[in-house]
């Protein structure tokens, strides 16, 4: 079982002696199909972060093992056309200047932003506002320090997906 503590997560679940429950080196994605794997943990570099601060090293499509999505910043090439026609990823501001994220546009947070922050907000309890916010403030390096804290599972040391609040490594 999964708790939301402020912008982090806890685990209630483990051995009776409060050890994690299991190790293992078996991923699985999101969707449940499992792969070996030695060490799967979000990314440190920073193209894993979506313009929007979404954290793609958290996402589903990319921590499924087939099929695995690049992020939002790799290429488009097979990936959905709901990824390669983002609005936020195809804005004019985006696509004409050299800023790398949302926050640099004079429209910040713009209505697509917003949205998609509401949606965050209510169905994964995530801000791509404050992700933005705190990239702006202390850097990607911080935020992706705190991201790694934030999505490790205390278990295997895997990463938890945002979408379904299970680890890709152990399933917990």
């Amino acid at each position: 079982m999964i708790e939301k503590h402020g912008n982090s997560f806890s685990r209630k679940d483990a051995e009776p002696n409060g050890e994690p429950a299991i190790e293992s080196n078996r991923a699985t994605d999101c969707s449940g199909k499992n792969e070996n794997v030695e060490d799967i943990n979000i990314p440190t570099k920073e193209s894993i972060i979506a313009p929007c601060g979404m954290n793609c090293g958290v996402c589903r499509a990319y921590l499924r093992a087939k099929n695995k999505c690049s992020g939002c910043r790799g290429s488009d090439a097979d990936k959905p056309n709901t990824r390669t026609t983002c609005k936020i990823k195809t804005c004019d501001f985006y696509k004409t200047s050299e800023a790398r994220y949302c926050f640099a546009c004079p429209d910040f947070p713009c209505k697509s932003l917003s949205r998609m922050d509401e949606r965050y907000r209510i169905q994964y309890a995530a801000s791509v506002i404050e992700n933005l916010e705190a990239i702006r403030d202390r850097g990607e390096e911080h935020f992706l320090d705190s991201e790694r804290s934030k999505w490790r599972c205390t278990f295997c040391g895997g990463t938890i997906c945002i979408h379904n609040r299970l680890c890709s490594s152990c399933r917990k």
